[in-house]
C-alpha cells in the first residue's frame, strides 16, 4: 500500500503513464543503447573535424574564411557550444528523442493503426540509434532528419485536416527545413517531395494553365520562403563576416565538385546521378497518376526523392541512410499493415517501390558496422573484463591518438598551431590546439586542392610541431622539404612522426 502511494505521489497522472508507458519504455532502451557512446574515446573523423571547428569559433575564427569544411554551419556552432565529445553526443541523444516523438505523431496521421504507429516508432528509434547505420556518432544527418521530421509532421497534418487556405504552418514548414538544410545539404531532395506531393494532390482537372498557375500558389510560396529565408539571412551574415564567397562555395556549390571526387569524370550518360534521377522522376510522374491513396502517394514520393539525397556521393557510408530511414521505414508499415481487398492497388505501388529502393540500396553497396560486438566490448569495460586501454583499442587509431596528445599538449602552450598531416583530426580536439591553416584533415586538402594554401599557411605560422602518418596520406612534396629544413623528427609513436620547429638551416 505505501509503494502504491508513493509511486502515485511521484506520478499523480496515472491515465498519461498507462497511456505512454510503451514510449517511456522505448526512450529507456534508446538511454541504455546510447550510454555505451558517452564513454568511447575521441575516434570518429567527422566529430572530431566539428570539435576542432566548435574550438576555432569559440577562439574568434570565422567559418569558411579562416578554417574550413564543406558542410553548412549548424553542425559545427553545435559543437563549438557542446566543447567536448560527451556533451555533443548528450545533444545528440536529446534531439533524437525530439526526433523519435515527431515521428511517432507522423506515423499516427499516416498508418492504418495506433498499432502499426507503436511498431513503426520502435523500428525507427532503434535503427536510427545504433551502430548498424551510425546512430550512435553526432554527425550532420543524426540532427538533420529532425527539423525535417518536424516540418513533415507540420505539413501532413495540416494538409490533412483539409486546411487550403494559406496559413503560416506553411511557411513554418519550410523554416524547419531551412534548419535541417543548414546542418546537411542533401534534405533539400524531402523538401522537392513535399512540394510536389502538395502540386500533385492540388492538381486541377481542367486545363494546362490552371495546373501553370498552381505553381505560383500562395502556399507553394510560403513554404519556398520559409527555406529561402533562413538560408538567405545565412549569406547575409557570412558576408558582414568576410566570407560570403567561402560560405557559398564551400557549403554549398563546392559540395557538387566534393561529391563528383568519388565519380570520375564519366560522360553525362554514363553519370549515375542522372540515371538515378531520371528513374526517380518517371517514378514520380508515375505515382501522380495513380490511382493510390493520398498517404502512399506522399510516403512513395518521400522515400525515393529522400534516398536520392542520401545517394548523392555514391559513397557507402551507413549513416546516409539515416536520410530516408523515416520514410521508408512508413512505407514499409505501411505495406505490412493494410489487408483489406480494397488496398490491393496500394499494396501493389508499395511492394513495386520498396522493391526499387531496395535495389537503389544495395546497388550503392552501403557498409554496416558491427553492433554485437560494440556492445560486447563496453560491457567487458564496464565489469571489469576490459581495462581502459583495451576498452579504447577497440576503435582503430584512438590510442596512438590519445598517445601523441599527451606527447604534444605538456610541450606547447594553448596558444600554440598544430598540423597533422593525416585522417587524425582527433589530434586537434585532445589538445585543445588550433591547426594551422584552413584545413583540418589531409583529405581536404587532396579534395579542395588546398596545398599551396596550406603550405603557405604553415610558412607564414610555422607550427610548434608537424605531425605525419606516412603510410596513410598522400605525397605533399613541399612539405617534405620544410621538414628537412625547418624541422627536427623528435618521436615517432606507433608509425606516427613527430616533427618539432628548429630551423635546422640556421644552426
Amino acid at each position: 500500500m505505501r509503494s502504491s502511494r508513493w509511486w502515485q505521489r511521484l506520478f499523480p497522472n496515472q491515465k498519461f503513464l498507462h497511456q505512454f508507458q510503451w514510449l517511456i519504455l522505448l526512450f529507456l532502451i534508446i538511454f541504455l543503447l546510447r550510454l555505451p557512446s558517452l564513454f568511447e574515446p575521441h575516434r570518429y573523423a567527422d566529430e572530431e573535424i566539428y570539435l576542432t571547428i566548435g574550438q576555432a569559433l569559440r577562439r574568434g575564427l570565422t567559418l569558411y574564411r579562416d578554417i574550413h569544411d564543406n558542410k553548412p554551419p549548424f553542425i559545427y556552432w553545435l559543437a563549438a557550444i557542446s566543447q567536448d565529445l560527451v556533451w555533443l553526443r548528450l545533444t545528440l541523444l536529446f534531439v533524437h528523442a525530439t526526433g523519435v516523438i515527431a515521428f511517432w505523431r507522423l506515423s499516427r496521421l499516416l498508418l492504418p493503426s495506433s498499432s502499426a504507429a507503436k511498431i513503426a516508432t520502435i523500428v525507427f528509434a532503434l535503427l536510427s540509434t545504433l551502430p548498424l547505420l551510425e546512430g550512435n556518432i553526432a554527425n550532420g544527418e543524426n540532427f538533420m532528419i529532425v527539423p525535417a521530421l518536424i516540418g513533415v509532421y507540420f505539413f501532413y497534418s495540416h494538409l490533412k485536416n483539409h486546411r487550403s487556405t494559406p496559413s503560416p504552418t506553411y511557411f513554418l514548414v519550410g523554416v524547419c527545413f531551412a534548419a535541417a538544410f543548414l546542418f546537411k545539404t542533401p534534405v533539400v531532395f524531402d523538401f522537392v517531395a513535399l512540394l510536389l506531393y502538395w502540386w500533385f494532390t492540388h492538381l486541377p482537372q481542367k486545363s494546362l494553365l490552371e495546373k501553370i498557375t498552381l505553381l505560383f500558389s500562395n502556399q507553394l510560396w510560403l513554404m519556398v520562403a520559409g527555406f529561402l529565408l533562413p538560408i538567405g539571412l545565412s549569406i547575409i551574415y557570412y558576408t558582414t563576416q568576410g566570407a560570403a564567397e567561402p560560405y557559398v562555395r564551400s557549403a554549398l556549390l563546392q559540395n557538387l565538385g566534393y561529391l563528383s571526387s568519388w565519380q570520375g569524370h564519366a560522360p553525362l550518360w554514363q553519370n549515375h546521378l542522372v540515371w538515378k534521377a531520371l528513374l526517380i522522376g518517371l517514378a514520380a510522374l508515375g505515382l501522380s497518376l495513380a490511382k493510390i491513396s493520398r498517404p502512399l502517394l506522399f510516403l512513395t514520393l518521400w522515400s525515393l526523392f529522400s534516398l536520392y539525397g542520401a545517394l548523392l556521393s555514391r559513397r557507402p557510408y551507413p549513416h546516409y541512410l539515416l536520410q530516408p530511414l523515416a520514410p521508408i521505414t512508413l512505407l514499409t508499415i505501411y505495406f505490412l499493415s493494410y489487408r483489406r481487398p480494397a488496398a490491393k492497388s496500394d499494396r501493389k505501388v508499395a511492394l513495386a517501390t520498396l522493391a526499387l529502393l531496395t535495389f537503389l540500396i544495395f546497388n550503392n553497396g552501403f557498409w554496416h558496422y558491427s553492433t554485437l560486438s560494440y556492445y560486447q566490448n563496453f560491457l567487458s569495460y564496464l565489469f571489469g573484463t576490459k581495462d581502459k586501454t583495451a576498452y579504447y583499442d577497440y576503435f582503430q587509431d584512438s590510442l596512438r591518438n590519445y598517445r601523441i596528445a599527451d606527447y604534444l599538449r605538456p610541450r606547447t602552450d594553448p596558444t600554440d598551431r598544430l598540423f597533422v598531416w593525416g585522417t587524425q583530426p582527433a589530434i586537434y580536439a585532445l589538445t585543445h590546439r588550433l591547426p594551422v591553416g584552413r584545413y583540418t584533415v589531409a583529405y581536404h586538402v587532396t579534395d579542395f586542392n588546398g596545398y599551396q594554401d596550406t603550405y603557405q599557411a604553415i610558412l607564414t605560422n610555422p607550427p610548434a610541431y608537424i605531425v605525419t602518418f606516412p603510410t596513410d596520406t598522400p605525397d605533399f612534396p613541399a612539405l617534405n622539404s620544410l621538414l628537412a629544413t625547418d624541422y627536427l623528427l623528435v618521436h615517432t609513436i606507433d608509425g606516427a612522426h613527430i616533427y618539432r620547429y628548429f630551423r635546422v638551416n640556421e644552426k
